[in-house]
């Protein structure tokens, strides 16, 4: 026994330095986020008991795609502890997609459009993050900015026709992003509208997004572009909710909350962050 316990801890002693040096993925790093590094807002009032139909607020993102359906399933347990019931309907139809999306469908993404991505550091994301905030609620006191004008599925960010091609299409591949952007472009889908009234009481509208830096993107105080930062951009989960009460009567659904979640993130894998997000907008108290 005594002639092979040195071997034996030096083969443990490698095992530790092969677990500590072994490398951390993209899906792995994001799982230590900081808490920092997540913002929610909110607005109105969830309905306490009812009937509701989760909706996909992206026009080009099907409901029955793996990332959406994460998403509204975290979303869904969240809403049933809070009393309501989630109830279940055919699929939104999507939006046509934008003219000329053929012709870009196939052609090479262009390595830099504007700028090059670049790294910040976890607190200037955090800065930024807090003034795209504002810049949501019209309270930044700067010029206007791209992207600024509130979403509530009726109309969102201004965006090329050739960004809206590109939107879409990463909707298509089931990652939507956005660069200098500050909110998510959407729509209300006319199921809300035509049969959802007949089967629930509320429907509920998801949009997100993996948001990179542009110029688009208000900043709070100028920083120094520094190659030793971890943050690449962020993920932005907006939910909207609907009485359908009006519906019923030929008139537009009311809103009568929305939540905006927004996260700094090291990578594009929305599946790691958007399930909890959606969780902690329906359990943010109002």
């Amino acid at each position: 026994m005594m002639w092979y316990a040195p071997s034996l801890r030096r083969f443990l002693c490698v095992l530790v330095a092969v677990a500590v040096c072994w490398p951390i993925g993209p899906r792995a790093a994001q799982a230590a986020e900081p808490p920092a590094g997540q913002l929610v807002a909110v607005k109105g009032a969830l309905p306490l008991s009812g009937r509701v139909v989760i909706r996909s607020g992206l026009a080009w993102m099907d409901e029955d795609d793996p990332l959406f359906t994460a998403v509204a399933r975290s979303l869904g347990a969240a809403l049933i502890r809070r009393g309501l019931a989630v109830v279940t309907a055919e699929p939104s139809r999507e939006a046509p997609l934008p003219k000329g999306t053929e012709a870009v469908r196939n052609a090479p993404v262009p390595k830099h459009m504007g700028a090059p991505r670049r790294i910040m550091s976890v607190a200037e994301a955090v800065s930024r993050m807090k003034a795209m905030q504002l810049a949501r609620e019209g309270r930044l006191p700067q010029a206007t900015f791209q992207g600024a004008d509130p979403g509530n599925g009726a109309r969102g960010p201004n965006l090329t026709h050739q960004e809206l091609i590109r939107f879409a299409l990463s909707q298509e591949e089931g990652e939507p992003e956005l660069r200098g952007q500050v909110t998510v472009p959407g729509r209300l889908p006319d199921e809300v509208r035509a049969s959802d009234p007949a089967r629930a009481d509320y429907a509920l509208t998801v949009r997100f997004a993996m948001l990179w830096p542009g110029p688009g993107i208000p900043d709070e105080q100028r920083t120094r572009n520094s190659n030793s930062g971890l943050a690449v951009g962020w993920h932005l989960l907006e939910l909207s909710c609907y009485d359908l009460a009006p519906a019923r009567e030929g008139k537009e659904p009311r809103l009568v909350w929305d939540a905006v979640v927004q996260r700094v993130t090291f990578g594009m894998y929305l599946r790691g962050t958007l399930p909890a997000m959606a969780r902690d907008a329906v359990e943010k108290r109002e």
